[in-house]
């Protein structure tokens, strides 16, 4: 289930090896987003690394029972590597219907995706202002998208700050 990958991913980190992703503290604070945007049917992630993320929040769309208006969560993963990783993960999650991992650059013109109602970025960090901006351009994100960013204060990524 999405809830026993998400322990063993928290568990590892814990017990074993640091890992980059969420973890429960910030993934309460990103699924609390999630909830606040409560006709989001349509979420994006940019950076996926285990698919941790996305996993939380499609799991967070069944919970609040949004499934039922069709939602799902697109990510967005340069490495090929772990795109591969994200893919499986959520397979193993039993929501792979639900996520759909991209191994691409995103350039405004990869997706058949209309608009984005939610969207998390947590992937290179030097790319943040210019990936939303792209975003933005390319008519993805619009007014009234939720945008959550993790590590901005962490990273200091002061032009992304200033930006939104």
């Amino acid at each position: 289930s999405a809830s026993d990958v998400l322990q063993a991913v928290d568990k590892f980190c814990t017990s074993r090896h640091w890992m980059m992703h969420v973890g429960p503290e910030k993934g309460e604070i990103l699924t609390g987003a999630l909830r606040e945007a409560m006709d989001a049917k349509l979420a994006s992630q940019l950076g996926s690394y285990c698919c941790y993320s996305s996993i939380l929040m499609a799991r967070e769309f069944y919970k609040q029972q949004y499934a039922k208006l069709n939602s799902h969560l697109f990510t967005v993963e340069i490495n090929p590597e772990y795109a591969k990783v994200a893919a499986e993960m959520a397979r193993l999650s039993g929501l792979n219907g639900k996520i759909t991992v991209h191994e691409i650059s995103y350039n405004g013109h990869d997706t058949d995706v209309d608009t984005i109602d939610f969207l998390f970025i947590d992937h290179d960090k030097d790319m943040y202002k210019a990936d939303l901006i792209k975003l933005e351009s390319a008519g993805l994100v619009r007014q009234g998208t939720k945008v959550v960013a993790d590590n901005v204060l962490f990273a200091q990524i002061d032009d992304y700050i200033e930006y939104v």
